[in-house]
């Protein structure tokens, strides 16, 4: 179940930085056009939900893994 969740926050971060990189150069997914100008909300939202997610998702299963450290 920690393994889903580190992987879908990585693809939530991915997709944010991804999303980030080509605004930069003033392209974008077809699919997120209708959030407008909530775009570099959203990009910015999906990069620290992501990797906050993926992170204390990781120290679970750290912790779960070897719980007298």
């Amino acid at each position: 179940m920690i393994d889903k969740v580190i992987t879908v926050s990585a693809c939530v971060f991915l997709l944010g930085v991804i999303s980030f990189a080509l605004s930069i150069v003033n392209l974008q997914f077809k699919f997120m056009s209708f959030l407008g100008d909530y775009k570099s909300i959203f990009d910015y939202t999906a990069m620290g939900l992501g990797l906050v997610v993926c992170v204390v998702a990781s120290q679970i299963k750290k912790k779960k893994k070897d719980p007298d450290a």
